[in-house]
This record gives structure tokens, sequence and C-alpha cells, in this order.
């Protein structure tokens, strides 16, 4: 016959099933973990985007943060923070951005985004670039992203194509979240840009050409023309460097 509990085994069952619900919380708790919100770690990989207020950032695209943008509002629209840009249904007629109304020069800039779509899908982050409000048209680095082009650094609309080579680890099969979303870094300091993807370093270029290196310019998110395609942005923060 089985014996009934004692008030004292009753006492120890209630605290050790209190010490495990407790416990369940504190495991997920964030603990202001300053080891998650490096350049080559990226915080929002992690569900810490809140850490990058204490170093100084500030979001310029998600939740409550949309002001500022210039947008193509036939291909484009912000929802809930995100920038949905392109269409599922029909080709994409031309190369399109959302420009940010402000300039940097030092910067690092992390953000998350996502290319769905067939292979030859493709968007990126321009930065230190020109912004054409007439035409909606974009001159400058560009942050790479979709295809075999994810990390690299093109140079948009200036005539001299790719900038550098992908570093040689890089495996893009392995290290692209191809169906989700991937954590974005770039950092700019001076004439060196260097682009990271979920926390592994892809390019690191180093500028040789007087006439780029000083130059100060625009965000941008693409929207490349070509098939249809759909590019989505979100938790765009950036903190300028000295």
């Amino acid at each position: 016959m089985r014996r009934p509990y004692t008030r004292f085994t009753l006492l120890l069952i209630l605290v050790a099933s209190a010490g495990l619900t407790i416990g369940l919380p504190a495991a997920n708790a964030c603990g202001k973990c300053a080891k998650h919100n490096k350049a080559t770690e990226p915080a929002d990989e992690h569900g810490h985007e809140h850490l990058d207020e204490d170093e100084g950032f500030v979001t310029i695209l998600g939740k409550g943060h949309t002001d500022g943008w210039a947008i193509d509002k036939d291909w484009m629209k912000i929802e809930d923070g995100v920038l949905i840009a392109g269409s599922m249904d029909k080709p994409i007629p031309k190369t399109m951005y959302a420009a940010h109304d402000k300039t940097y020069y030092n910067f690092e800039l992390r953000a998350q985004v996502k290319a769905i779509g067939p292979e030859q899908t493709n968007g990126g982050i321009q930065f230190r670039s020109s912004y054409d409000e007439k035409t909606g048209a974009m001159a400058g680095y560009q942050a790479d992203m979709g295809h075999k082009y994810w990390g690299r650094l093109y140079d948009q609309s200036r005539g001299r194509g790719l900038l550098g080579q992908h570093e040689k680890d890089v495996d893009l099969k392995k290290d692209i979240h191809w169906d989700g979303w991937n954590d974005y870094v770039v950092r700019c300091e001076g004439p060196r840009i260097r682009i990271w993807i979920n926390g592994k370093l892809f390019t690191d270029y180093t500028e040789t050409n007087e006439k780029f290196i000083e130059v100060r310019g625009a965000i941008g998110l693409q929207l490349h023309g070509g098939p249809a395609s759909v590019r989505q942005y979100r938790n765009i923060r950036i903190k300028e460097l000295d």
C-alpha cells in the first residue's frame, strides 16, 4: 500500500516546484549581456536590440521609428516598422530605393534583412550615397544582398562595380538564412568598410581612391528591378563614430 505523503514531504515538493517555475524565466532573462552587443555578434540575433541604446545607437527604422524615409508608394510600404518592397505578383520594372533623410560618414549600422523570390532576387543597403529626389536614384556604396552577392560591397552607379572579395571562410550555403531574416552589420571608419552577416565577417575593404574616401552620404534600402520578388528591412539602428 502506498504511504500518504507527510507534511514535510509535501513542503519539499512545493518548494522544488516553485524553484523550477522561477528558474524558467530567469534562464531567458537578458541581464544586459554586453557580449551580445558587438559588431561581429549583432544584438538582434539574440533578441536583445534594446542593448544598442546603451551603446548610443539610434533606431531609424523599426516599430515607432518610421520618419525620414522617402519611398516609392507604388512598390514599397512600411508596416509595423518593416519596409516591404516589391511584389510576388508581378515583375519589378526598375531599381528603386527607400532613402533616409540624414547623411552619415563614420558609423556602424545594424539591421535585419530578408530576400524572398527566385535566385536573381537582389537588394542591398546603400550608404555614403547621393540621392536624387526627382528620379529616386542613388549612387554610392552598397552592402549587397541576394543570390551570390550576399555580403559583397558594390559601388552603385559610379562605374566600379563590385569592390574587394568575400573573406576566405565565407560559405553562402551555411552562413545565410535563405528563407528567413539575416542580421546585417555595416561599419565605416574612414577608408575602411566592413560587412558582417549573422555574426561572420564577409567583407573587409579599404578604399584607395581619394575621390571616394571622404564622401558623406545617405542610407538607402534597395529594391532591384527584375522578376517578381520581395525585399524586407527592419530593426535598422545606427551609431555615428568619431
